[in-house]
């Protein structure tokens, strides 16, 4: 389901503090956005090392931060319907492993894949990446 402007907005003011611009991707076509990837900077070391608190000395880690944060966290990869199964979902995987090259991350975590998403799924096992979770969605009968 697309989010809505409002949830977008909101959303982007609670990435304002990990927003990283090369990490935020869309795949056009003809000018029409057909996909997108949405990869937040894993800021949970910052916080650990900061105690959860800005004074003292927290933000002087929060200002390091670049530099203590090795991981990303993919949080949304979507492409339309119709642009499914073209390669640019693996376009995108690929822009990824460049990023993470170039910023010197050593890995990533993928969230909230339903288990039945099986080209998403088997993309990433081809890359090497392991489920530890699965998702599902039940329907109850009224």
């Amino acid at each position: 389901m697309p989010y809505s402007k409002e949830d977008l907005d909101a959303y982007a003011l609670d990435l304002q503090l990990v927003y990283a611009r090369d990490w935020f991707m869309v795949a056009e076509r003809d000018g029409e956005t057909i996909a997108i990837a949405i990869t937040i900077p894993d800021i949970n070391k910052v916080l650990k090392k900061m105690g959860g608190r800005l004074l003292p000395f927290g933000w002087w880690h929060f200002l390091r931060k670049s530099r203590i944060m090795d991981e990303v966290r993919v949080g949304f990869l979507g492409v339309l319907p119709e642009h499914q199964h073209t390669g640019v979902a693996a376009a995108l995987y690929m822009e990824h492993f460049d990023m993470a090259e170039k910023t010197r991350q050593k890995g990533g975590e993928m969230g909230f894949i339903l288990e039945v998403n099986d080209a998403m799924n088997r993309g990433l096992e081809a890359m090497g990446a392991r489920i530890v979770k699965r998702y599902r969605v039940y329907e109850r009968q009224m």
